[in-house]
Formats: C-alpha cells, sequence, structure tokens
C-alpha cells in the first residue's frame, strides 16, 4: 500500500492511497442438491475443496485531524477487491460461482507521531 498526503490546513490532512496484493479465495465442505422440474431430487453432490490465488487491489482515501500532542484522528476509506472464488465442477459439469468479492470499509483510528 501507498498514501500521498494531499497537505494540511489547520490540523486537517487529507490523503489518498492504494494498493495491490494477493489474494487466496477458497471454498471448502460445500455441496448442493439439485431438485428437476418433476420434483424429484439427486442425493447432495460434495464438491472437492478448490482454492484460487488471484490479483487483489485496494483504493483508499480519508483525513487525519491532529487532536495534539502527536496524536491524529485518522478517519477514512477503504474499497477491496479480492477477485472470485469457485467450485470445481460436479458430474453434471455444473458448479458454484461468486464473483466480485469486494468490501466497503469505513474506518477509524488513532495514530501517534
Amino acid at each position: 500500500n501507498a498514501y500521498v498526503d494531499l497537505g494540511t490546513w489547520a490540523g486537517i490532512t487529507p490523503y489518498v492511497g492504494a494498493g495491490v496484493g494477493l489474494s487466496s479465495t477458497a471454498f471448502k465442505d460445500y455441496a448442493s442438491t439439485i431438485v428437476f422440474f418433476d420434483g424429484t431430487q439427486v442425493p447432495p453432490v460434495r464438491y472437492e475443496d478448490k482454492r484460487t490465488n488471484q490479483l487483489a487491489f485496494a483504493l483508499m482515501a480519508g483525513v487525519g485531524v491532529a487532536l495534539g500532542h502527536g496524536a491524529t484522528l485518522d478517519l477514512g476509506y477503504r474499497y477491496l477487491h479480492l477477485g472470485e472464488a469457485a467450485t470445481r465442477l460436479d458430474s453434471f459439469n455444473v458448479g458454484t460461482k461468486v464473483k466480485d468479492i469486494d468490501a466497503h470499509e469505513f474506518r477509524a483510528g488513532l495514530r501517534w507521531q
């Protein structure tokens, strides 16, 4: 991650940031049940565990508010993208995929200098 302060005015310092990394997502102990239109049901199908490694990134923005004596209140937002997760295909050539695993975070913290 890298952050850039945009200047300081009356003890308030806005900043932006970005980061890139590796995400590891997994489906474990996953099973599904198939029900046909006529109501017949196939016994639950268990999927083999699957782990996917992929590129992840984050975008951040926030503001630091000087409180005095070296303390700063940090109020920020982070958008985090972790990629997607998927099961392996079953004998019917069917699987499950979760696209766009994202997080929108509003965060608060204290910094000391």
